[in-house]
């Protein structure tokens, strides 16, 4: 991603543009800011001390929105695989940018013939909590498998 002093008027241009066309973006879905963060959200890369995603909150998109914080990396990747496009971006970082990158599905179900569910759930996880998960999973089937 290119790098502008804060300083520098082409710094300030880059930001408001991308305000400007985030803005449009989310009209033309008719999406407020929280829409684009619960879009962005399945987005973010896994935090590894707390097996959550990235923190991207409604201020995070207000702030970038009126040209008052720039985007890191990954808000640039989480936002623009949720608006499913980079033009949002100025030239110089959608060159960047991942367009219509493959979200693989985080939690996936299927029914099986004893009315069961068989579940595939494909997340990053600490030790500890992939085996609560595996604890609650097999105290709801009752053992059974």
């Amino acid at each position: 991603m290119a790098r502008f002093s804060h300083a520098d008027p082409r710094y300030t241009a880059a930001l408001t543009d991308m305000g400007l066309r985030l803005r449009k973006m989310m009209e033309q879905r008719d999406w407020t800011q929280a829409d684009l963060v619960r879009a962005a959200k399945i987005h973010m890369p896994i935090d590894p001390e707390t097996g959550k995603p990235g923190r991207l909150s409604a201020d995070n998109i207000s702030s970038m929105m009126n040209g008052k914080r720039r985007p890191t990396r990954t808000f640039v990747k989480a936002v623009t695989a949720a608006l499913e496009s980079n033009e949002w971006l100025p030239a110089f970082i959608a060159d960047e940018a991942p367009i219509n990158a493959p979200s693989p599905a985080l939690l996936t179900a299927s029914t099986t013939s004893k009315g069961m569910y068989r579940v595939f759930i494909d997340r990053e996880v600490p030790f500890k909590h992939a085996r609560r998960i595996l604890e609650a999973l097999d105290d709801a089937s009752g053992g059974e498998e």
